[in-house]
């Protein structure tokens, strides 16, 4: 009878570990009225000057089983492969062929929405799993993690969205690993990774290595030095490294002809000043303990969105302060979190991280991974009972209020000497009012945490309803300042567009000439609000170098 309640608290679990993420982010697209739910869609920053265009080639290449690694549409003439093992590869992209070209933007929606339940998902089973609590608890640590700053920063950049997706599969993969010697969902899972985008999964790769010793010292029994403990684990440390560059060598049909395609572009150069010892961010990165620090106006230059939900940021640091949690734990947790923290702060460690070039904007791509370990040690002291001490509740909130404070009196200061020198940039500058709403949240979340018996029922359906509200506010605010189009507008012009293109083109074959069209695409370029180059409307069009074929 127990293993049946067990079987039936499981499958429910499960099932809502889908079904409050769907409904989370369907509220949250209605709210901001995106497509396949609203009027209008997605098209901002480099998603509508790039990745649209791409989708447009892959469909194209889909439908017609024909896949090239070299196009006359990219520049005059260059390899795709690059393009295809950045942006592509993900297999929610196959979403597209069911979707014409001119309602794309909602094929790219979708797979967003998608992504981010995905994300929702895997971590609220990793928790599950780790800690064997089948509970709404983990449930809203999945929406922490796959609505934590990263994603509501660069939810855009859907290539990325995978990663956050595989992260605590790929670290539960490393933990059977290391106890159990079961390695295939470890090397699966980091292959899945590193091929559908090599960028990430070279952090994701970094990342490993930390976690490893983060695993290693959690284990060492007390009163062994930790080089003789090293010494005893030398077997599983190779055996970590053999499937590791196992799960390399299976990327290699990706890697190999991208590294090779790459040399010939600037990827294969390296300043020197971004290796200087300095620091990436200062005391204002402290307003991501909080609700909305950023936003889409900061997309470029912008501190680390690290977000991760107040109930968590509190249990972190509780962890840290609670008695429950032995010393060996708090020894290691440390240890993975100040690495993670260190390699974003210091510029040259920054650098290698970003694959030895600081990002032409977007910084911080690694930010998630502190995402999940705040996420993962705050859910922690929460299955180790931290939560039923008030005392350590009460003080670990004392220290979340005044770091966020200490945040924004750092950002003012910042952004009013910015102003000082001439720089009036609103990608510097926070908004005062959110530091009201985070601490609104703050003290919801410190009372139901303190003012409700630990075991209480609707403790954790408050806790969650709360962490829901939170993370949703935190995404609809990150997009602030964002211009979204309206979805019927873009189909409409680019029939519009695509009928006079495909009129111009079968003349030009018909008089055999070999020509290069210049477009300047009037219909697609009113609808955005901020100016739009179009320099990869080639892509989306099919215009390039046409040749006509002599018939004999």
């Amino acid at each position: 009878m127990m293993i049946t309640n067990k079987l039936s608290e499981k499958k429910t679990f499960y099932l809502m570990a889908i079904i409050i993420p769907m409904v989370v982010l369907t509220t949250i697209f209605l709210i901001l009225q995106i497509s396949p739910f609203g009027p209008k869609n997605f098209m901002i920053s480099d998603l509508s000057t790039q990745y649209l265009q791409f989708f447009t080639e892959l469909r194209r290449q889909l439908l017609h089983l024909h896949f090239s690694s070299y196009s006359f549409l990219v520049s005059i003439g260059d390899s795709v492969v690059p393009i295809y093992s950045y942006y592509l590869l993900s297999p929610f992209n196959l979403i597209i062929v069911f979707f014409k070209n001119a309602q794309l933007p909602m094929a790219i929606d979708l797979i967003i929405w998608l992504k981010l339940i995905f994300a929702n998902f895997s971590m609220s089973v990793f928790l599950a799993k780790k800690y064997q609590k089948y509970d709404l608890m983990a449930i809203a640590a999945g929406v922490a993690y796959g609505l934590c700053g990263f994603a509501a920063m660069y939810f855009y950049d859907l290539m990325w969205l995978d990663a956050l997706i595989m992260l605590p599969i790929v670290v539960y993969g490393l933990e059977k690993l290391v106890s159990n010697n079961r390695v295939w969902l470890y090397v699966l899972a980091l292959t899945y990774t590193i091929v559908t985008n090599y960028y990430m999964g070279y952090m994701m790769c970094i990342f490993m290595v930390m976690y490893l010793g983060y695993l290693l010292i959690n284990e060492k029994p007390d009163g062994i030095k930790f080089s003789k403990f090293i010494a005893t684990k030398k077997q599983l440390i190779g055996r970590f490294s053999w499937y590791s560059l196992l799960a390399g060598g299976l990327s290699a049909v990706v890697l190999i002809p991208t590294g090779i395609a790459m040399m010939t572009t600037g990827k294969g150069s390296f300043a020197l000043k971004n290796f200087l010892p300095i620091v990436c961010f200062g005391p204002s990165a402290l307003t991501n303990l909080g609700v909305g620090a950023n936003n889409f106006n900061d997309r470029l230059f912008h501190d680390p969105s690290f977000f991760s939900g107040t109930v968590f940021i509190i249990g972190l640091i509780g962890y840290f302060l609670s008695k429950q949690i032995n010393k060996q734990s708090k020894r290691a947790a440390g240890f993975i979190l100040t690495t993670v923290i260190l390699g974003m702060w210091i510029l040259p460690f920054n650098t290698i991280w970003h694959m030895l070039q600081q990002p032409a904007g977007f910084p911080f791509r690694m930010v998630f991974m502190l995402s999940f370990l705040i996420i993962m040690f705050g859910f922690e002291a929460y299955t180790k009972n931290v939560f039923t001490n008030r005392k350590v509740v009460f003080t670990a909130t004392k220290y979340v209020g005044i770091s966020i404070v200490i945040g924004y009196i750092g950002a003012n200061i910042f952004s009013e000497l910015l102003h000082n020198f001439g720089f009036n940039n609103i990608k510097y500058s926070v908004n005062n009012w959110h530091l009201l709403v985070g601490f609104g949240f703050i003290l919801v979340t410190s009372l139901l945490m303190m003012g409700i018996p630990s075991q209480s029922r609707i403790k954790k359906y408050l806790l969650c309803l709360t962490v829901v509200l939170e993370m949703g506010i935190n995404f609809v605010l990150a997009s602030g300042g964002a211009t979204f189009i309206n979805q019927n507008d873009y189909a409409k012009a680019y029939t519009y567009s695509e009928r006079i293109i495909k009129r111009d083109n079968a003349n030009s074959i018909a008089d055999g000439r070999v020509y290069r069209s210049l477009v300047v695409n009037q219909p697609i370029r009113s609808l955005y609000v901020n100016p739009y180059s179009g320099y990869n409307d080639s892509l989306i069009f099919q215009i390039g170098v046409l040749v006509r074929i002599a018939q004999r």
